[in-house]
């Protein structure tokens, strides 16, 4: 296991000690940066998540570099509620492709990954120390996204199978038993889904934006691979159809698709991208009703010229403002983090706020820590070479100031 070092920029350098903005007067100190540095220069450690601990510290889910796999394998650090670093795991390399999900069940935290052998996907927990270990094997290939259902008790996940070349989103109880499932053509003849798939996943090609999730009741919906284009589905979990009815949001390949989603209930909040350019629509109703086919190319929105090409986005609804606030997170091209606060109710902007200076910041994840305060974690460049986690704290205050 190598040691951690935490630094502030690139210039303070100490071993298992804290460095971060808050001692700066200026600024509060609810506030902190962290970056996290190995006294081994040459590793890669790259965060997909981030949830805070019953003991108010936090959790990162990350991938490391591992020579006997082209996917990432399991890396997994605990801080406590300051951002001090506490302990870090190098999950074995038998486990690689960790979903970028951490799903907070009660005060358990779970996860999937990918048996680097036989693919097969693996529901994983991690105890309150911040060790993972595994729950079950769940006879799924290529896990690629997952989410928490809304009994607050189960886990939905969309994985891809290979062998019969179909979308599969299924529904699984924290002990790793399958409760139900559906299954979705994604094409035929040369249409190759699994090459996008594996660059997805090895980080060698193009982001692709995977979701998942339970609308109401029995209805669900996916965003991935289905005939031929990937697009967004909806479908009715425990139908008996043989072949599933479903509403479609239709992309077109994988160059003008639905990049994130939120139900609020009576209506969404999405974001979507189009060859290059990307768009936030914080209010827009979407038919979903069995045999219902619309195209995401239709849907207005407010273009963000700001983001990435393609921009990976994280879209939540927080409790945020004294009330329900909708988080748009992504990434600048001048390379900080962008976040952008709407109110869930009207979609009216409420304000943003931009993390980073000097080096480059890309964005991971984020949680509202219990004091309120938004914990971000992403990714930096030491030296513009070497990728390292970072952890932002914005405070309540910051926070109200900003909306």
């Amino acid at each position: 296991m190598n040691r951690i070092t935490v630094l502030l920029g690139a210039l303070i350098i100490l071993f298992i000690t804290s460095c971060d903005i808050k001692k700066n007067k200026d600024v509060k100190p609810e506030t902190f940066l962290k970056i996290y540095d190995h006294s081994d220069i040459t590793s890669e450690y790259i965060p997909y998540d981030i949830q805070q601990t019953a003991d108010e510290g936090f959790l990162i889910l990350g991938g490391r570099k591992v020579a006997e796999s082209p996917f990432k394998g399991v890396y997994v650090m605990k801080t406590d509620k300051d951002g001090n670093f506490v302990s870090e795991q190098n999950v074995p390399s038998d486990y690689v492709n960790p979903v970028n999900q951490l799903v907070k069940v009660g005060n358990q935290v779970f996860f999937f990954c990918m048996d680097r052998l036989s693919l097969e996907a693996k529901l994983m927990k991690i105890d309150e120390a911040g060790l993972a270990s595994e729950v079950a094997g769940l006879g799924l290939l290529y896990p690629l996204s997952a989410s928490l259902n809304g009994d607050n008790n189960s886990l939905t996940l969309l994985s891809y199978n290979r062998e019969d070349k179909r979308t599969v989103v299924s529904r699984i109880s924290t002990s790793g038993a399958i409760l139900n499932q559906k299954s979705f053509d994604i094409g035929f003849g040369d249409f190759d889904a699994e090459q996008s798939i594996i660059e997805h996943l090895s980080g060698q090609g193009k982001h692709l934006p995977f979701f998942c999730g339970q609308l109401n009741n029995n209805t669900y919906y996916f965003n991935a691979f289905y005939r031929y284009t990937l697009s967004l589905v909806f479908f009715d979990m425990l139908s008996t159809d043989r072949t599933p009815r479903v509403g479609l949001v239709q992309g077109y390949q994988d160059e003008r698709v639905i990049s994130s989603l939120v139900f609020k209930g009576n209506g969404f909040a999405i974001s979507r991208f189009a060859y290059g350019d990307n768009f936030f629509i914080p209010n827009v109703t979407l038919n979903y009703a069995p045999n219902a086919v619309s195209s995401s190319s239709d849907i207005p929105g407010n273009k963000m010229f700001e983001l990435k090409p393609d921009a990976n986005v994280v879209l939540k609804n927080c409790a945020l403002n004294n009330g329900n606030t909708l988080v748009y997170g992504s990434d600048t091209k001048s390379g900080q983090i962008a976040l952008y606060f709407y109110d869930v109710n009207s979609g009216m902007l409420l304000g943003n706020k931009y993390l980073g200076s000097m080096n480059p910041y890309t964005l991971a994840g984020y949680t509202v820590a219990n004091d309120k305060s938004l914990v971000v974690a992403g990714t930096t460049w030491i030296a513009g070479r070497f990728p390292r986690i970072c952890i932002f704290k914005v405070s309540k205050e910051e926070l109200d100031e900003a909306m």
